[in-house]
């Protein structure tokens, strides 16, 4: 499913299907969808919102699957008794949201690489890592395409955050 989703993003037709869109909707609907995972997990999961965020014009599906995908990872990557934190704030012409946790975190040398296709960062102890490598660069192409960034910001040991901002919608719908 991440190789086809990447190849459809990546081709020069590849268009957002662009609506208005609660980014808090968004984020209620990911946290409740992956709650039971994170109960079985043995794992704490908040949403911490700011009152009154501003709507974005951006694909509900496509801003969805980039957070399950972040999730995704934080669930994966913390371990039982840990945490792991969604949020959303507003700035300035943009909506912020973050997902961290309180995982194994990534070694710093990793980080310039995580959002390149394929790659794996390194786990603690020499544990095999999971997943195709291809998720963090689909997270990273929605948002692009959304015309906003992504950011990552990890201490080994204490754990992860990443962060993207989206475009608040204005009035010409852009």
């Amino acid at each position: 499913d991440n190789l086809l989703t990447l190849a459809r993003l990546e081709t020069p037709s590849f268009q957002l299907e662009r609506g208005p869109l609660s980014l808090a909707a968004v984020l209620e609907d990911a946290v409740l969808q992956v709650g039971d995972l994170a109960e079985a997990r043995g794992l704490a999961l908040s949403l911490n919102l700011t009152p009154g965020l501003p709507r974005l014009n951006a694909d509900r599906a496509r801003v969805k699957q980039a957070v399950l995908n972040l999730l995704d990872n934080a669930l994966k990557y913390t371990p039982s008794g840990g945490a792991v934190t969604v949020g959303a704030r507003a700035e300035p012409g943009r909506v912020i949201c973050t997902i961290a946790d309180t995982g194994e975190g990534i070694p710093a040398d990793d980080l310039p690489y995580v959002f390149e296709k394929l790659f794996r960062a390194r786990r603690s102890g020499g544990r095999p890592v999971e997943g195709s490598g291809l998720g963090l660069t689909i997270v990273e192409q929605i948002v692009r395409a959304h015309g906003g960034e992504i950011t990552v910001a990890s201490t080994p040991g204490q754990g992860t955050t990443f962060s993207f901002w989206l475009p608040i919608a204005t009035e010409r719908g852009a």
